[in-house]
């Protein structure tokens, strides 16, 4: 992944230069890289919490948002959905699907936590609760 990020870094500098415009470029491509980051340190940040989440209250969660205006259609399309934390649906993980995701994971048997409605697995079986 990180191989792939420079040479296509590489290739926008050089065509910025060909413009004319390499300056521009520069300072467009340390933006990039700002946002590459966060955005790392984001999925990382979201996968430690998917994983304590699931060692504290089992392998079983369910993906819940915040259901208001501001929800992704992506993570809208999640909610409710029961799966676990090595197979987290459409290889998504809460927290993490877009910039300020504020989805997470909780407990399928965590009775501190008020849930969505459930839907079954998308994957791999007909479980329903």
């Amino acid at each position: 992944m990180r191989a792939r990020y420079l040479v296509n870094a590489a290739e926008r500098l050089s065509e910025a230069e060909e413009l004319g415009k390499y300056d521009a470029g520069l300072r467009m491509e340390e933006r990039y890289l700002a946002q590459h980051t966060a955005a790392g340190r984001n999925r990382a940040r979201a996968a430690a919490e998917l994983d304590r989440v699931a060692a504290e209250h089992g392998p079983w969660l369910i993906w819940v948002t915040k259901n208001d205006s501001r929800v992704e259609p992506d993570c809208r399309e999640l909610a409710g959905t029961v799966f676990t934390a090595d197979n987290p649906p459409k290889g998504q993980i809460p927290g993490a699907v877009h910039p300020r995701c504020r989805c997470k994971a909780v407990g399928m048997y965590d009775t501190t936590q008020p849930l969505p409605p459930i839907k079954a697995i998308p994957h791999g079986g007909a479980v329903y609760v």
